[in-house]
C-alpha cells in the first residue's frame, strides 16, 4: 500500500492517516478519525514507519520530526 510517492510526496491514504496519527496514537483511533477500516489503518501506519514519517512501539504511533514537517506541507 502507497503512503509515499516516488518522489517523496504522501498519497492522499498516507496524508489522512498520518493526520489521524497526530492526534490519535492507535491506528485503531486514526482509523475512526479519518473514516477508513481499521486494516488499511494499521497497514498505513506500518508503511509510515518504513518511510521513517511515523514510529511505532507496542500498538501505538507517534510522527517523527520528519512526519510533522511533511504533515506541516
Amino acid at each position: 500500500m502507497a503512503c509515499v510517492k516516488p518522489n517523496g510526496e504522501l498519497t492522499e491514504l498516507g496524508r489522512r492517516v498520518l493526520d489521524g496519527l497526530a492526534v490519535h496514537a492507535t491506528p485503531e483511533a486514526a482509523a475512526a478519525a479519518v473514516g477508513l477500516p481499521v486494516y488499511r489503518a494499521r497497514m498505513a501506519a506500518r508503511a509510515l514507519e518504513a518511510a521513517g514519517l511515523a514510529r511505532g512501539e507496542a500498538g501505538r504511533y507517534a510522527l517523527t520530526p520528519e512526519g510533522e514537517r511533511r504533515l506541516a506541507m
